[in-house]
């Protein structure tokens, strides 16, 4: 999260934790003050960061007084012999607590979570069978107001544990379906309902091998498959977990052929155009046997790209270009001139990336139109200049081979020759 008071964002707040669903708190900040912000994500790949527009909020001008409200009594669900599980709602951002034991006036046990949530979860665990047990929920906010207590008056909520273990399994997981790439496959299912569900395992066999389990107790009704070989045919099953360690039947085996077909194939680079410190970036489109694709495109001041200066993520095909079979992207961040940069890109069909173009390094001239006919940014019209000059004669002058068009008459031709022979071995002040 990059931040700050107004439009300016210099302060930064990370948190490294991988995720899908992020969140980000923003302390010591000035009450009654507007300020701006925008939040950016990089994934275990290190691609990134994909960022959001830019964003603002004003803090409350006095400070939070008022504690968080639980919203109804808790309710207790997937209970056993041993555990039993405790959800509530609170109306704000707080943390968790249960206090529990076995009479309504003695609740010696106390169990909880840290993290600031409104929805609620607490498993209690090494419960003894057939008990009664009494409980109390608790919540104090992120302000340090509360805490909130349900039931209150000094109630409780009350359960009984099972007198024997659990050993009904999962209902049997239905309907796996798969979509393959090259070397990858992802697998997803309808989730299991059942309340005590504690995840799933997934199981594979290539060609004609017995089922083996390959993830085991995922709290997510998918699963990504990598490091495949292509043209090699794998079978998938998935089963479903309980919290007391039963697993249900295996769903019914589907076969899946990861492919090198299936991927989508690298961009091409077209040309780089426009403002030099601001570049619009033109590839030639990919190509997959799924449409509708996507683009990533990176830009770094390191070669291994182990750092980002600028990035987009689901630039749709198409963009910024009228012209078919191109796609463009304009960085939204000035580069540092007379640096030298790389920029690498690849497509997404939706479900896999495809492999990334060549990468291609530049280096930002913002004076290059005040040295014409030095066309490598050595400050010098020689035979370099001329090699790059004689590769582009006789194209039309658009794109990167507009700057060979020394007359401006639309095309790298003879009187653009003979301006250049005109130029040749001129030294530029730096």
């Amino acid at each position: 999260m990059e931040y700050g008071p107004g439009t300016a964002t210099g302060q930064t707040r990370s948190v490294p934790d991988p995720a899908t669903e992020h969140r980000v708190v923003l302390t010591n900040l000035s009450p009654n003050t507007a300020y701006t912000f925008r939040a950016g994500s990089l994934d275990p790949s290190n691609n990134g960061p994909t960022w959001t527009p830019a964003l603002s909020f004003k803090t409350d001008p006095t400070p939070d007084t008022t504690p968080p409200r639980v919203l109804e009594d808790p309710k207790v669900s997937a209970i056993t012999d041993e555990t039993a599980t405790v959800t509530w709602q609170t109306d704000e951002f707080s943390d968790s607590a249960v206090r529990f034991g076995t009479g309504a006036a003695s609740l010696d046990f106390n169990v909880g979570a840290p993290e600031a949530v409104t929805a609620h979860r607490v498993a209690l665990t090494n419960l003894k069978p057939a008990t009664t047990y009494f409980l109390r929920v608790s919540s104090i906010d992120r302000s340090g107001n509360g805490p909130a207590v349900s039931p209150e008056l000094g109630g409780t909520v009350s359960f009984t544990t099972s007198a024997v273990k659990d050993t009904l399994p999962p209902a049997p997981v239905k309907a796996v379906l798969g979509r393959v790439g090259s070397r990858v496959v992802l697998l997803s299912w309808g989730p299991n309902a059942d309340p005590d569900l504690a995840g799933y395992n997934v199981y594979r066999g290539a060609g004609a091998e017995s089922l083996q389990l390959i993830a085991s107790n995922l709290t997510e009704a998918r699963f990504q498959d990598e490091g495949l070989k292509d043209e090699t045919t794998y079978r998938y099953a998935v089963t479903a977990l309980d919290r007391a360690g039963n697993e249900g039947s295996k769903s019914e085996a589907v076969s899946l052929t990861p492919s090198g077909k299936n991927a989508p194939t690298a961009p091409k680079f077209r040309t780089k155009q426009g403002q030099p410190l601001t570049p619009t970036f033109v590839v030639e489109n990919a190509t997959s046997v799924i449409g509708n694709l996507t683009y990533t495109f990176q830009v770094s001041a390191r070669g291994d790209f182990a750092d980002v200066a600028a990035s987009a993520t689901g630039v749709k095909e198409g963009n910024e270009s009228a012209a078919p079979g191109l796609t463009a992207w304009t960085m939204d961040r000035a580069l540092t001139d007379g640096a030298t940069y790389y920029l690498r890109v690849r497509a997404n069909d939706g479900a896999f990336d495809g492999p990334f173009m060549s990468a291609l390094s530049f280096r930002v001239d913002a004076r290059a139109a005040e040295r014409p006919g030095d066309f490598n940014g050595d400050f010098g019209v020689d035979f370099e200049d001329f090699f790059a000059f004689a590769g582009a004669f006789g194209n039309k002058a658009s794109g990167e081979d507009a700057r060979f068009d020394l007359v401006a008459n639309g095309v790298v031709d003879f009187e653009d020759f003979f301006s250049f022979a005109g130029l040749f071995g001129k030294r530029y002040a730096r």
